[in-house]
């Protein structure tokens, strides 16, 4: 093999000019760092100098920006040492910030997350427990402009149809001049609990579709996303899994944010 500086071999020299060029590159590159560095320290120093003997010459009533050239120094100072100076940290607390939307509901709702939310869960709760719960809710989180509302899992094998309209018709009312919008999340559909509890459950998800739009109510339907979809449930055929948390959290959300803010009339 020839060597590097052969004239039989045009790579080898291209190759050599090249590296040369580039270690001249950096060489330079390295030289206008350091002038860079010691400009702006000269800098600095001039420009805290020159501070001084105005503060010195100036009369004492007139207001100095100070606080800003030291600020500046400091923050020289940390950045060359390769460090960054500890923010300022107030000893007031930080204000929590307050939940745009409310959740309230019976156990359905325990793994319902979102951060501008808040969800309130009452295992076992039935329609009218709701009803009472919403308006000391509502009371405390005047800031809310949304509400949702699953309720009706434990109303359905144990009372009547009719009866249970008859609360929900009550829950309505309460909450016609709250001024929010109201969502009321539907039932889901049990999965391999029997014909009559399955039958009793889609007829309130098609009553309280019609009752939403007659009271000013937006309705969510969770019915048909999970209709046969085993792995939507926990073992019970009743609670959602924590996928199925997560589907009803985000059809819960997906409408809410698909709906126009306007407030209840």
């Amino acid at each position: 093999m020839p060597p590097l500086t052969s004239p039989g071999c045009d790579g080898c020299l291209r190759l050599t000019q090249r590296i040369s060029e580039l270690e001249g590159r950096m060489s330079t590159l390295y030289q206008l760092r350091e002038e860079e560095q010691i400009i702006d320290s000269m800098v600095v120093a001039v420009g805290l100098a020159a501070s001084s003997a105005t503060a010195r010459e100036m009369d004492s009533t007139v207001p100095l920006p100070c606080a800003d050239v030291a600020a500046a120094s400091t923050t020289e100072h940390w950045s060359r040492l390769g460090a960054k100076p500890k923010a300022l940290v107030s000893s007031t607390p930080c204000q929590k910030e307050l939940p745009t939307t409310l959740v309230i509901g019976d156990s359905i709702i325990r793994n319902v997350r979102r951060k501008s939310a808040k969800c309130f869960c009452f295992p076992g709760a039935k329609v009218a427990d709701i009803t009472e719960k919403c308006i000391s809710l509502l009371a405390k989180y005047p800031r809310a402009r949304s509400i949702i509302i699953h309720i009706g899992c434990n109303n359905v094998p144990e009372q009547g149809s009719e009866i249970l309209k008859q609360d929900f018709l009550k829950l309505f009312d309460s909450l016609k001049d709250c001024g929010r919008r109201i969502f009321i999340s539907g039932p889901l559909p049990p999965f391999k609990r029997g014909c009559e509890r399955f039958s009793r459950t889609l007829a309130l998800h098609t009553w309280l579709q019609s009752a939403c739009a007659m009271h000013n109510a937006f309705f969510i339907d969770n019915f048909n996303l999970f209709w046969n979809r085993p792995s939507f449930y926990r073992n019970d055929g009743i609670h959602p899994s924590a996928l199925g948390g997560r589907i009803l959290t985000e059809n819960m959300f997906y409408t809410v944010l698909n709906t126009p803010l306007q407030p209840w009339s």
